[in-house]
């Protein structure tokens, strides 16, 4: 009987080892994946780039204004808020991502939307022409996404 359960332990030590092993690599994966040092945040309205701000360049809050394009002006962004022009969004950038808080749009679907911090889903406000997306740097192996 010696010699058949030393058999048994083997084999399950081993599995044990591997199982370990996998789990640990696992881990690392997961962690790795949502290191997040290489996120920017990329604003647009009218087509135009606004601004490219890094996510996680400090840790406080920041919020924007974007004035989207009319007749007798080019978009812009300002830093802070801005709510006396006609047309309006207001952006808050922090550590846990980016979000429309106020905009003057009829609808505020924009605003519902919440916070995003990956590049899978992008802000739109269609009224004002604001698109609001987060770059990662890494590369996206994925065909379609549904939602």
């Amino acid at each position: 009987m010696s010699v058949l359960s030393g058999k048994i332990k083997k084999p399950s030590t081993i599995m044990t080892a591997v199982l370990v092993l996998i789990a640990v690599s696992c881990l690392v994966c997961i962690f790795r994946k949502q290191n997040d040092s290489g996120k920017r945040v990329n604003i647009s309205s009218s087509g135009t780039l606004l601004a490219t701000i890094n996510l996680n360049s400090s840790t406080e809050e920041r919020v924007y204004t974007v004035i989207p394009a009319t007749a007798d002006h080019e978009a812009y962004i300002v830093e802070g808020v801005l709510t006396t022009e006609e047309h309006y969004n207001v952006i808050r950038i922090s550590r846990e991502g980016v979000c429309v808080t106020d905009s003057d749009c009829p609808n505020g679907l924009c605003i519902h939307q919440g916070i995003i911090s990956s590049p899978d889903i992008p802000i739109a406000c269609l009224p004002n022409r604001l698109i609001i997306s987060i770059e990662s740097g890494e590369e996206i192996n994925t065909d379609a996404w549904t939602y």
